[in-house]
């Protein structure tokens, strides 16, 4: 194995497992309400220290699952402390969803040598983020949901998961024209962190360059360039040249690994019957 997934948390939904830094909105302490206040923590922070500085001293990457603001802390912390006992020169952690994230730990992530890897495709409008964490966790930490922003304008390396098949999209072109337009597909009244938008070249690269840097593969991958693998996709239209709302519609033509054509629209391969 050369990488270690830890939960910090679960979701800030009206569970309240996600752990936050501050009260879920609809908490009701002493009324019978028995959800954590916070959230849950899934390791303690001395734990969890350890056994990051550990796993970096053997050289194993580390992704963290941490959906609220306080599991994102942790995660960072956690890291910050195994750079302090082993130094600069181990893998490049990264923390994964970052639904929520304070302020003050956006710029901490590349201080410390680590990635932002957010997900899943659901900073458009959706019913379970528009309504259901809406109300768990209030309308004004709504407004930086899942912050893209915010972590690109701090240079550090940021890339985009699907989370498949926990939500069951795997469409980087739905996934891109949501980034950009923070509405739903095709387009709609309704936003969702609209100042967390971000520009087209920008949310391409996440999909390309920076998801390749993070796995190590930025040598080989991740760009059109002489003396890269010959890894690509030709489209039917250019992406870059249709409405941004109309983005998530994009068919691919043709497929291309390693310069070998494994998929051609116009001939594509018989389904086998099971």
């Amino acid at each position: 194995p050369d990488c270690v997934k830890i939960f910090l948390d679960g979701v800030p939904t009206e569970s309240h497992t996600g752990a936050m830094l501050e009260p879920y909105a609809d908490a009701h302490a002493g009324h019978g309400d028995n959800r954590p206040e916070k959230g849950i923590l899934m390791v303690s922070q001395p734990v969890l220290d350890k056994a990051v500085a550990d796993f970096d001293r053997q050289g194993l990457h580390i992704k963290f699952h941490a959906a609220g603001d306080a599991a994102v802390r942790a995660a960072i912390d956690a890291v910050a402390a195994a750079r302090r006992v082993n130094g600069s020169g181990g893998p490049m952690h990264d923390v994964g969803h970052s639904t929520f994230v304070s302020r003050e730990d956006i710029p901490r992530v590349r201080e410390v040598q680590m990635a932002w890897e957010f997900s899943p495709y659901i900073w458009y409008p959706t019913p379970m983020a528009s309504v259901d964490v809406r109300k768990a966790v209030g309308e004004e930490r709504m407004k930086r949901w899942v912050p893209l922003r915010e972590a690109i304008d701090t240079g550090a390396l940021v890339v985009a998961g699907s989370d498949w098949s926990v939500v069951p999209s795997v469409n980087p072109w739905l996934a891109m024209e949501t980034l950009v337009t923070r509405q739903k597909p095709g387009g709609s009244e309704e936003t969702l962190g609209e100042q967390e938008r971000i520009s087209l070249e920008e949310a391409f690269r996440l999909f390309t360059g920076s998801g390749a840097a993070l796995m190590g593969h930025r040598d080989q991958v991740g760009s059109l360039e002489p003396g890269m693998r010959a890894d690509l996709v030709v489209t039917e239209t250019n992406p870059f040249e249709v409405p941004i709302t109309s983005l998530h519609s994009t068919r691919v033509r043709m497929t291309f690994v390693d310069g070998e054509k494994v998929y051609d629209a116009a001939s594509p391969p018989r389904l086998s019957a099971r």
